[in-house]
């Protein structure tokens, strides 16, 4: 809930604290939820290797999130040595078994995430996945907003958005803001675009704090 801002406010020091004695006694979803800790922090503050340690040692014990993760640490090199081929084979089995994370992060990678090529047909299917398994709402929202390989479908975006956000999606809460003052893929609704900006800064998306302004 702290690490997600989900039922509570944001805040990444109570999450850690909460979450360190838990990983500690060798719960694998705390190990792999406190090296996201570490991963979103501010730069200056992250600690990308210590995530990606963290994210190694809950995969090697059967966590699929934490394989998630490390898969995507080792995709675009954040704390450990890029490994493009080794991130895509764990990736695809992460997703594959029902994880999506996984399926979501491969969806960004064929998105062009990271300077890869875009490949649109590939990141649709893998985030189609990422929806399917509960996650990835807000970024498949983005390909029928802008119509990245699919038709251009505002109502879809926003509905996708709204998902998202409800997920604690800083990223979708930001989106759906913009298309909620501009009227796009339903009613204009300012208040309604301010109340997701705010959502968006709660979740660390420093636009939303100053669009909500």
């Amino acid at each position: 809930m702290y690490l997600r801002g989900l039922g509570a406010t944001r805040s990444l020091d109570a999450a850690e604290s909460t979450l360190q004695p838990t990983c500690e006694a060798g719960n694998t979803d705390a190990c792999a939820d406190l090296g996201e800790v570490y991963f979103s922090r501010e730069e200056g503050t992250r600690d990308l290797p210590k995530a990606a340690q963290l994210f190694r040692v809950a995969c090697d014990r059967g966590n699929l999130r934490g394989c998630a993760r490390f898969g995507r640490s080792l995709l675009h090199g954040l704390g450990v040595p890029a490994d493009q081929a080794r991130s895509i084979d764990l990736l695809q089995h992460v997703c594959n078994s029902g994880e999506p994370e996984g399926c979501l992060t491969l969806g960004g990678f064929y998105m062009g995430a990271g300077g890869a090529r875009k490949e649109y047909a590939a990141a649709r299917r893998f985030l189609e996945a990422a929806v399917a398994c509960g996650g990835g709402h807000g970024t498949l929202a983005l390909m029928y907003w802008k119509g990245y390989g699919v038709e251009q479908d505002s109502k879809r975006a926003r509905e996708l958005f709204e998902i998202g956000c409800e997920q604690g999606d800083a990223a979708a809460c930001l989106n759906l803001g913009i298309m909620c003052q501009l009227g796009e893929g339903g009613v204009a609704d300012h208040a309604g675009a301010v109340a997701h900006f705010g959502r968006a800064c709660h979740l660390g998306e420093k636009r939303g704090c100053t669009l909500e302004r």
